[in-house]
């Protein structure tokens, strides 16, 4: 509920230690604040206006005016004397505040308002009071226009203002009449029907027309517009102008409105070109045309859509127009500052509207022309570009045609007088962006050595001898201030490269300091920029001794060290190509020193670059061992020219890391295995084709010293050789098997293993005589174990593993069942590893899954994920009795389905949990039971479960009628949490009757659905609140629903702080 007014807080604080001056004294009266608010000092009329915009129209309603009411004596005057304040009718508000409205407002014209709502009933209101209106706003159904339209015309005698929109229910549109000679000021109609000849509507603001069936003749529109010379907003959507001829209408006449803010026409359909040219339109009124079809309005020398858009103008140019294939925009500045938009988008509109627009009277208005095509344009009108010698900025972006509009602003138009004659002679501002047709059918952006010699021919031509200003070819012409070029990411090969660094060397030297701009974010493209010149002091002079800035950047102050190691970041393994090493050495000559004489940076080969590229890279890192980075994910005619490539130079290689084919795999490993003596990363990914033979099987000469497995759907020999010294070990793929054996060897042989993972992988069951399988494997070193649906006997690895506590685990989609029997399972006996005796484990079960984060001594936390096969809730009782439930500090058990039983007895052994958050099913009541009552009473002190707990956090959910479990709360659950309260912190307020072997309660949140079934819920919720709250003090329970009148009603009420 809204309130009037606010007390602040501060003005009730008593501050005993300030010393009041006396009363009347001339401190007291200097001290004393005015006491008369500035709103109680304004005019009656400002206040009302006030009050009117306060209370609102739609939002009226007899409380909002009650609340302003109530604050003063003065303001309650005002509000019941005034009837201007009573006079809405808002359908929405009750039945009884409508008729005192219509009561106190008198004799006033209303304001009727009615969306939707109780339409019925307000009819019959109104019927029965007959009040007068002045405007009317109505958002109904079409039906009920149309059957009680009749009822609300006789009300409408002195209507000024008339909104009407009818929201179709496949019935025909009302048709609705309004009685002859209606002065309206405002007309907005939707889907509504009108008679435009009775009345003759005259005098209109705003005119807002809007229906697919709605249709006006252009004579009926223009008898409109001209009767209405104060019009400010004229908007016609997806109406019908008939074609319709009417001899008594003079169709030449021009239509004055002086007044107009916008015309908007969208979606329009019929002959508006015989409305449209005869308007006369002011300079600051702003135009949409959108999706309409206006070819009409361009044909001619002097198409009739350039006569009105833009409107009238100063000579001076000042037209910023943006050309796209279906849009175009123009924006007009305003004599007062700020910008008018006009917009024409849709059928014919966009690049159609360029030549009109050109060879138009406002074409010598255009100072910013900008033409952006994504796709390819036919024909460029570039004759029209002879009418804009006003243009000063020039924008174009687009296929083959941009070269032709360079083309014809590269020579003289006319050179047979005493001065040539140029197209766009003021142009001082060029931006040029090429596109070509890609093999996808779309427009790609590129440059190519026919587009650099175009635009070296423009500015050699246009602006030779720039800089050196008496060699100016072509006085005639204004001087370039920015030439900006754009271009792709990538260019395409070495040859485009050297067309851009060409143009731009020869540009740079015509045009002068600060002009060209190659826009790119290829850092190698950078050095084209052209950096700013200044007038230099004689050299050797103090002048240029002081001035003189330190020319040498920090780069070139690195150690060689840091700067190939910079270098082989920036090239990369998969990117290097012998053109961005190439581009790098381009830069000065230490650097082109370095790239040459250090082998380390040539030693990629890039299966995806060039043969000619890999033969140059491998003579010249000759002898330093190499990376084979090869990437294939389908059949390419690159890899047999790879292996040409190898098998003619024999390099050695350092690192593999393979993705292709299975088949290529099969068939060509023989050629790569005479490679590998010096491997250390061995990443293999083996692409399954489809039909195919199995996955291939690799073969590693004996003794290898690998650092870096990574296998996928490739079969390895694992005892010969016998892996020792991994670091990181990856195996995924549903046709790859191991046995237990064999993974033990490989663990002990590889103590300084930081990742693994084994990914849908088999461990096949195997006993091997010589296999000591009950000594541990310590793994000091680990930081990830993942398993994710591996198959087999895993459980004979896994609990053999000395795994340091910093290490994160991961059991996704495994069947764990084997490591959770027993009393102490093993699961747990690495899950979470050795800890200190503190609880730090914070454990998330749900149905299939379960988290534990346990805190690091060092901040952070490690999180260890057991998801999918018997993981998540059958893990719940094994986490409890398990040797770390002493550690666990948080519990949270959520399930969105009934759980048959809940290992109750196991919450005896976490003696240190803190937080218990229980979601779910009837299960919750037998939790909340069991920590309601001591364990045992025998011993002088009673023992409880979970004595430390002190923040409980409890949901109730029950199977709903499409099988789902809902939240919910029912009179059981409110006795069942009164219990445990009772019981477990009776007293807790008073201090004096709480049991001491538990700890106090800080937090009992309790979850309710957003809406309770019935007031039985309702009172037993209220009942336990209330009861609750006594005994545990304030700041304690807390409702949690997100319907506000709950959170009122526990706040006010059931909260010790607040009473």
């Amino acid at each position: 509920m809204e309130t009037g007014r606010t007390i602040d807080l501060q003005d009730l604080i008593i501050d005993p230690d300030r010393e009041q001056p006396p009363y009347r004294s001339e401190q007291a009266a200097s001290a004393a604040p005015n006491p008369m608010p500035p709103i109680l000092i304004l005019p009656t009329e400002i206040l009302i206006e006030i009050f009117r915009l306060a209370m609102g129209i739609h939002d009226w309603s007899l409380a909002r005016i009650g609340n302003l009411a109530r604050t003063c004596r003065r303001w309650n005057s005002i509000i019941q004397s005034h009837s201007l304040l009573w006079a809405v009718v808002n359908g929405s508000a009750p039945i009884k505040d409508i008729k005192i409205a219509i009561r106190k407002a008198k004799t006033t014209p209303l304001a009727l308002v009615c969306r939707y709502a109780r339409w019925a009933t307000l009819l019959s209101v109104l019927a029965s009071t007959s009040p007068k209106f002045w405007s009317i706003d109505l958002e109904v159904l079409s039906s009920y226009l149309q059957r009680d339209w009749g009822n609300l015309s006789g009300l409408t005698s002195q209507v000024t203002h008339f909104r009407v929109h009818s929201s179709p229910n496949y019935h025909a549109l009302p048709f609705l009449d309004i009685s002859q000679g209606r002065k309206l000021r405002v007309l907005d109609l939707s889907w509504v029907v009108l008679d435009w000849d009775h009345p003759r509507l005259s005098g209109l603001v705003v005119l807002r027309l809007d229906g697919p069936r709605v249709s006006i003749s252009p004579s009926q529109f223009r008898k409109i517009l001209r009767a209405s010379p104060s019009l400010e907003e004229v908007l016609l959507s997806y109406i019908t102008l008939q074609p319709e001829f009417e001899e008594d209408d003079n169709t030449s006449d021009k239509i004055p409105l002086p007044s107009l803010q916008t015309l908007s026409l969208i979606a329009v359909q019929g002959s508006f070109d015989q409305v449209l040219p005869l308007l006369q339109i002011p300079p600051t009124a702003t135009i949409r045309l959108d999706d309409v079809n206006i070819k009409a309005l361009t044909v001619g020398e002097n198409p009739a859509l350039f006569q009105i858009i833009p409107p009238v103008l100063p000579s001076t140019p000042c037209i910023g127009v943006r050309i796209t294939r279906d849009g175009c925009s123009l924006a007009v500045p305003k004599t007062s500052g700020g910008r008018i938009r006009h917009h024409i988008n849709g059928q014919f509109g966009g690049i159609s509207l360029l030549a009109p627009l050109q060879i138009s009277c406002c074409g010598h208005l255009v100072a910013r022309l900008d033409v952006d095509m994504r796709d390819k344009l036919d024909t460029y009108p570039v004759e029209g570009l002879v009418r804009l010698y006003k243009l000063q900025s020039l924008r174009v972006h687009g296929g083959s045609w941009v070269q032709v509009v360079l083309d014809f602003i590269s020579y003289p138009v006319a050179s047979g007088s005493e001065q040539e004659i140029w197209a766009c002679p003021d142009l001082s501002e060029l931006d040029v962006g090429f596109r070509s047709l890609g093999k996808n059918g779309w427009m790609n952006s590129g440059f190519h050595p026919g587009d650099g010699l175009v635009l070296q021919n423009l500015v050699s031509a246009r602006w030779g001898g720039q800089d050196r200003e008496r060699e100016i070819s072509a006085a005639a012409v204004a001087r370039l201030d920015s030439l900006k070029v754009r271009v792709p990411e990538t260019l395409q090969d070495g040859e485009d490269l050297d067309a851009l660094a060409s143009f731009a060397c020869k540009s740079a030297r015509v045009l002068g300091p600060n002009v060209l701009r190659i826009v790119s974010t290829v850092s190698c493209l950078q050095g084209l920029t052209i950096d700013p010149d200044h007038k230099q002091p004689p050299y050797g002079s103090d002048q240029a001794a002081s001035a003189a800035p330190n020319r040498t950047p920090p780069i070139l102050t690195l150690p060689t060290e840091l700067i190939i190691e910079i270098f082989r970041l920036v090239v990369g393994i998969h990117s290097w190509s012998l053109a961005r090493i190439s581009n790098l050495a381009r830069t000065c000559r230490r650097w082109n020193s370095i790239i040459r004489s250090h082998p380390l940076l040539w030693a990629v080969v890039n299966g995806n670059a060039p043969t000619k590229d890999i033969k140059i890279a491998i003579r010249k890192a000759k002898p330093t061992p190499l990376v084979l980075a090869c990437r294939y994910p389908h059949d390419t005619p690159r890899w047999p020219n790879l292996l040409s490539a190898l098998a003619s130079t024999s390099p050695e290689f350092w690192s593999i890391d393979l993705e292709v084919v299975s088949h290529y795999l099969r068939r060509d490993w023989g050629v790569l295995f005479g490679l590998t003596s010096q491997v250390t990363h061995f990443r293999v990914h083996s692409l399954p084709s489809y039909p195919g033979p199995s996955s291939p099987f690799l073969n590693i000469p004996r003794g290898r010293k690998l650092r870096v497995l990574d296998l996928s759907w490739v079969v390895l020999d694992w005892d010969h050789p016998r892996l020792s010294g991994l670091v990181v070990l990856r195996l995924n793929g549903h046709l790859v098997s191991i046995s237990p054996s064999q993974f033990r060897k490989i663990l002990r042989a590889s103590p300084s293993l930081e990742e693994i993972l084994l990914s849908c992988i088999k461990l096949q069951p195997q006993l091997e005589a010589d296999d000591n399988t009950s000594d541990k494997i310590p793994l000091p070193y680990l930081q990830t174990l993942s398993l994710i649906a591996v198959q087999g006997t895993f459980n004979q690895v896994l609990p053999l593993l000395q795994i340091p506590p910093t290490a994160t685990i991961r059991l996704d989609d495994v069947d764990i069942k084997a490591l959770t029997v027993g009393k102490n399972p093993a699961l747990f006996r690495i899950i979470p590893p050795v800890l200190p005796s503190t609880p730090c484990i914070v454990a998330r079960i749900t149905r299939d899954g379960c988290s534990l984060a346990v805190s690091k001594t060092s901040g952070g936390r490690i999180r260890h994920h057991i998801n999918g096969r018997y993981g998540g809730i059958p893990l719940l009782a094994p986490l409890q009795i398990s040797c770390c439930g002493p550690l666990v500090a948080r519990l949270n058990v959520d399930m969105r389905d009934e759980l048959d039983t809940y290992p109750v007895e196991g919450l005896a052994r976490l003696c240190n949990l803190q937080s218990l958050r229980v979601h779910g099913g009837s299960w919750v009541q037998s939790v909340l039971h069991f920590i309601s009552r001591p364990l045992s009473t025998a011993s002088e002190h009673e023992i409880w479960a979970c004595p430390n707990l002190s923040d409980l956090d409890v949901g109730f959910r029950f199977p709903g009628k499409n099988g789902w479990m809902k939240s919910g709360f029912h009179p059981d659950d409110g006795l069942v949490l009164q219990r445990l309260v009772s019981t477990r912190w009776r007293g807790q307020d008073s201090e004096t009757e709480t049991p001491a072997e538990v700890a106090r309660l800080d937090s009992l949140k309790v979850r309710v659905p957003e809406t309770l079934e019935d007031e039985g819920d309702l009172d037993a919720l209220a009942s336990f609140a209330c009861k609750s709250a006594r005994i545990l003090g304030p700041n304690v329970l807390r409702i949690v629903s997100s319907v506000g009148w709950y959170i009122l009603y526990l706040g006010s009420e059931v909260n010790h702080s607040a009473g």
